[in-house]
């Protein structure tokens, strides 16, 4: 089957101090909020705290690539997918810890505004007839170690519509978790942690996986394609070429975007100048500075070269958020995630924050089992060869997958190496 990008986020909630909250147990899992007091999942967010909202997620992927960004190897992120666990992990907060979370997720917007962008988001990814995309929350609690608030629970089923398992957090518990994983991310993630601390109380997890054909598959192929790697060696790769419609460019870049069937999302190539170097460019990268080359991307014949390439990659995320302005939840003397409940242990307390992705570019589609069939877009408009672009991608470079329609990056990446 055609299975592309799966991706995974956790996170590990461990204790120290001592704090009390109101007792329910998974007895009380059915229960909603109150109706008035539910954003209904028809409800779209408003045109202003849309547009907000899909820059603030923007803005996350590219503050994480920089900061996770070495220089050496390549790396992938999922916005959307860190959003989402942090604001289902939000949902326990207040306070500081609160106003901390809404500053990282929504540049200003109030965690009801992120959620009803969130819920509005994932419902739109689910329903694409054309793309399969898989989202997935769950919410882990140590028997006999956590009090969880009736109220988290509902919030959690009621905007993320969250799977809540109560378990002794032993080593089947570490495998329960991990085949969760591997089913909500299609087997492209077989696990995300290999034992359970005997501080864990809690794990909150999003699962995000996608899985597309090109729109127009690559027929045209070389095995002898030159590619210079960021030790600035050649590497003898599969080239895949290709006429593409959609045209980026400004100051610093050159670059695509690739559809998928359907058209509702699209792979988005931004290759720096010969003369800019890939650390320089990534160091540059804003959320903003995305959208407006995505939004700005003319209409006009490419002549695309691009890479085959495959990688994995995994980041542990705590250094990274605490640098965006997400201190207090790590600490455990200003977490104030009592809204998630509480524990004899201590006071909760964010111990990490992982995150494990996965990606295939091939000739059949995005992360592809061979079964991908190649076709070709024959809706582009015919160019005078003097008007094509030529954008061959034979060094380091920055990618997205995005939704064409409000330019959202669900993954963002750098390819440093294609070997």
């Amino acid at each position: 089957m055609k299975r592309i990008i799966a991706l995974l986020l956790l996170v590990s909630l461990a204790l120290s101090l001592v704090s009390c909250y109101s007792t329910y147990g998974l007895k009380d899992i059915d229960t909603k909020i109150p109706k008035a007091d539910v954003v209904d999942i028809d409800v779209e967010p408003s045109d202003y705290t849309a547009e907000s909202a899909q820059y603030a997620v923007a803005d996350m992927g590219a503050q994480m690539m920089k900061s996770l960004y070495t220089g050496d190897q390549n790396l992938l992120v999922s916005p959307v997918s860190v959003a989402l666990a942090l604001g289902l992990t939000a949902g326990g907060a207040k306070g500081e810890t609160l106003a901390q979370f809404e500053k990282v997720l929504g540049r200003g917007l109030t965690l009801n505004e992120m959620n009803t962008f969130f819920k509005a988001l994932t419902q739109k990814l689910e329903e694409s007839d054309k793309v399969e995309i898989n989202v997935a929350n769950s919410v882990w609690l140590r028997d006999n170690a956590i009090t969880v608030n009736k109220d988290f629970l509902d919030f959690a089923e009621e905007n993320f519509d969250a799977d809540v398992y109560n378990e002794p957090f032993n080593n089947k518990t570490a495998k329960k978790i991990n085949d969760w994983v591997d089913d909500n991310t299609d087997g492209m993630i077989k696990k995300i942690i290999d034992e359970i601390s005997p501080d864990t109380v809690m794990y909150l997890i999003n699962a995000l996986a996608f899985d597309a054909q090109w729109q127009r598959e690559y027929t045209d192929t070389s095995d002898f394609f030159k590619f210079i790697n960021c030790a600035g060696e050649y590497e003898t790769v599969t080239g895949m070429f290709s006429k593409e419609a959609r045209y980026i460019e400004d100051e610093n870049t050159t670059g695509f975007i690739k559809n998928y069937k359907g058209g509702e999302y699209g792979f988005a190539v931004f290759l720096p100048n010969e003369d800019v170097s890939i650390n320089d460019y990534v160091a540059d990268i804003t959320g903003e500075k995305l959208m407006n080359m995505l939004s700005s991307a003319q209409t006009v014949s490419v002549d695309a070269k691009l890479p085959k390439f495959t990688f994995e990659y995994s980041a542990n995320l705590n250094d990274t958020l605490k640098a965006m302005g997400l201190t207090d939840a790590f600490n455990s003397s200003t977490a104030d995630l009592s809204g998630l409940g509480s524990s004899e242990k201590g006071n909760l307390y964010i111990g990490k924050v992982l995150h494990k992705t996965f990606i295939e570019v091939a000739e059949k589609g995005t992360k592809a089992a061979a079964v991908t069939a190649v076709q070709v877009d024959a809706e582009s408009a015919y160019m005078e060869p003097e008007n094509i672009k030529r954008v061959t991608v034979n060094r380091p470079f920055v990618f997205a997958i995005i939704d064409t329609e409000t330019n959202v990056p669900l993954f963002m990446g750098t390819v440093l190496s294609v070997k």
